[in-house]
C-alpha cells in the first residue's frame, strides 16, 4: 500500500477529508510523521514486531565490550531488544543469557576469561548500542542474536508499505487515533474500538 493512500484512509475514517478528497501537502507530511513516529514506537514493543532478524559476529579474543549499529565494533544492525542470542564453538552452539545492570554488578570477577561467555548484558544506546559478554571471549568464537526487526521510516507518501496480513487495517486505525489528535478532531468510538 502507498503511504498516501493510506493516510487519506485513515483521514477519512475521523472525518477530516471526505471520499475523493486529497490532504493538502501540510496536512500530508504532518501525517507522514504521525505514521513514522507510531512505526517507531510499534518496533519498541515486542508484539508488534511481525519478523526477527538473526546477525552473527566474531569476538575479538580478550575483549569484553562491543559496539553494536552501523559503524559499531558489530557493525550492523542496532537493535532495539535481543531476544535470544548464542556462541558458537567447534560447531556446538552455547545459549548465552541476557542479563540486567544489577545482576552484572554481583559478578566479581569481571575480568575473567573463557572460551564461551554464559551471558552478556545490552544497553541499547543511540546510535550505538553497547553489548558486554561475561566470562570474557578469550578466542575468535562467534555470537549470533536474534533480534526484532525495526519497522522502516517512510521517506515520503509516495513511499510504499509492505507488512503481513492484518498490518494494514492496524496501521490505518491506529494512525487515525493519533491523527484525530493530531488535527484536533473528535474520535469515533468505533475507530477508537478497532484501533
Amino acid at each position: 500500500i502507498i503511504a498516501l493512500d493510506l493516510i487519506k484512509s485513515s483521514m477519512r475514517l475521523i472525518n477530516a477529508i471526505a471520499e475523493g478528497e486529497t490532504p493538502t501537502a501540510s496536512e500530508s507530511q504532518d501525517a507522514l510523521r504521525a505514521l513514522n513516529d507510531m512505526l517507531e514506537t510499534w518496533s519498541t514493543q515486542n508484539l508488534s514486531v511481525f519478523t526477527t532478524e538473526d546477525q552473527t559476529f566474531t569476538f575479538s579474543p580478550a575483549v569484553a565490550a562491543y559496539t553494536i549499529g552501523a559503524s559499531g565494533t558489530f557493525n550492523g544492525t542496532r537493535p532495539i531488544q535481543i531476544i535470544s542470542a548464542y556462541t558458537r564453538y567447534q560447531s556446538i552452539d552455547y545459549p548465552v543469557t541476557q542479563i540486567d545492570d544489577e545482576r552484572y554488578n554481583l559478578i566479581p570477577l569481571k575480568s575473567q576469561q573463557n572460551i564461551i561467555p554464559s551471558v552478556f548484558k545490552y544497553e541499547p544506546g543511540f546510535p550505538l548500542g553497547t553489548l558486554t559478554f561475561w566470562p570474557v571471549p578469550s578466542q575468535a568464537t562467534t555470537v549470533t542474536f536474534t533480534s526484532g526487526v525495526q519497522f522502516s521510516t517512510l521517506a515520503n507518501t509516495a513511499a510504499s508499505l509492505v507488512y503481513p496480513p492484518g498490518y494494514s487495517r492496524a496501521i490505518r486505525y491506529c494512525l487515525a487515533v493519533d491523527l484525530a489528535a493530531e488535527f484536533g478532531l473528535p474520535l469515533p468510538q468505533i475507530v477508537a474500538d478497532v484501533a
